[in-house]
């Protein structure tokens, strides 16, 4: 029998610390030294109380394996990474896999979708689960893209999912492409690295100095692949996309991909514009079917300008 909390605490410990999940297993032990040097906080405490009876006994097996396995559990924890998987993104990539998944969504119907994509199952998912892709890949990936990212000041912290999905939202787009971007990248009047700001707002836009995205509104949002790759193609309009797509393509009539891709009278006609770009590159990067099997004239065009623009559009294919 554990004769007291710290004691008990000391075991856990050495218990984590063998965890499958090496990360997890260090922000568990992190937390409890923590409690064992100093019983200060109040959530840690209160949990390990409750795993060890107050201290009068070990922890039961099956509860200790459910909170080591869902972190999430415990107070400020996390599901583990997949950086500390077997899998991720670039390992596929690098064997010749496709990294993306079969993104048969809408009933295999493709209309308007009511709201933006950002906010819709499929487009919202990718065609790159973003359980693939670790923190580690993110972070190498928005640095080929000289973009970096950051919580707004007096904002929450960015939590390690929406790197993810933001990291997600980017390689979709190289994979596309072959490699990084040009377009994608910063222009020389602007901050290099461009940060991603994350906000506790409604609404998300790119401006000179930041694209910000915004967390509140919706659930997903902030997580949502299709958020970032809108906000991007953004920026990678600015960079020369506007001109390509309005050369090659023409506009209007608007391919109805979505309600915010759609004609805004609401809207100025510019603005209306650079939306309706952002949103049929994003459904064309996270669900390509419903611009490919659009009934939209369209939406059809639009879809083939995408296949080109990008050097391994054909790629697509992988996500029907």
């Amino acid at each position: 029998m554990v004769r007291n909390y710290k004691s008990a605490a000391s075991i856990l410990t050495i218990m984590l610390t063998g965890s499958a999940c090496e990360t997890t297993g260090e922000k568990f032990q992190q937390k409890f030294q923590g409690t064992i040097a100093s019983v200060t906080t109040p959530s840690t405490e209160k949990e390990m109380r409750r795993l060890t009876k107050d201290g009068k006994t070990f922890p039961n097996p099956q509860e200790l394996t459910r909170v080591i396995s869902k972190p999430g559990d415990l107070p400020g924890g996390e599901p583990c990474p997949p950086a500390a998987r077997k899998s991720s993104s670039n390992k596929s990539v690098a064997k010749g896999k496709s990294p993306f998944r079969k993104n048969v969504t809408n009933s295999g119907t493709y209309g308007m979708y009511s709201y933006s994509l950002k906010r819709h199952k499929g487009p919202r998912r990718g065609c790159l689960p973003v359980e693939n892709v670790s923190k580690q890949d993110a972070i190498k990936a928005l640095a080929s893209q000289n973009l970096t990212y950051r919580a707004g000041s007096g904002h929450g912290k960015v939590k390690d999912s929406e790197v993810r999905a933001l990291g997600a939202a980017i390689l979709s787009v190289q994979y596309l492409n072959g490699g990084p971007l040009a377009m994608g990248k910063p222009a020389k009047n602007q901050p290099n690295p461009l940060p991603i700001e994350f906000r506790d707002q409604k609404g998300s836009q790119q401006k000179w100095e930041k694209i910000e995205i915004g967390r509140s509104g919706h659930m997903h949002y902030g997580t949502s692949v299709a958020q970032h790759v809108h906000e991007w193609a953004h920026l990678i309009g600015n960079n020369g996309g506007y001109e390509k797509f309005r050369k090659e393509v023409g506009v209007p009539p608007y391919c109805n991909v979505s309600g915010y891709s759609a004609n805004n009278p609401k809207n100025s006609r510019r603005k209306e514009f650079n939306e309706h770009f952002a949103e049929v590159l994003t459904a064309f990067v996270t669900e390509p079917a419903s611009l490919k099997n659009h009934s939209n004239k369209a939406c059809k065009k639009a879809f083939e300008f995408f296949r080109k623009f990008f050097k391994k559009g054909d790629r697509y294919k992988e996500c029907m």
